[in-house]
């Protein structure tokens, strides 16, 4: 199933973002303040592994995470 569109003004970051998934996994990313796991990150945004690369993929091609290492 499709995620309904979202109001621009509501949802303001899922915008700069790209989707919801990637501010979720900025939100956790910043409450830590360090280097996560994929898989750490996934089970704290409540995301599926897969989307929850996919996000940390998105938010290291903008430049607002960075890549660290394996694991």
């Amino acid at each position: 199933m499709r995620p309904k569109a979202q109001s621009v003004l509501a949802h303001p970051f899922n915008t700069v973002l790209g989707s919801q998934a990637n501010v979720r996994v900025l939100r956790v990313l910043a409450l830590h303040g360090g280097a996560l796991s994929a898989p750490i990150v996934a089970r704290q945004t409540a995301l599926s592994a897969a989307v929850a690369r996919t996000a940390l993929a998105d938010l290291t091609r903008l430049g607002v995470a960075a890549s660290v290492g394996q694991g």
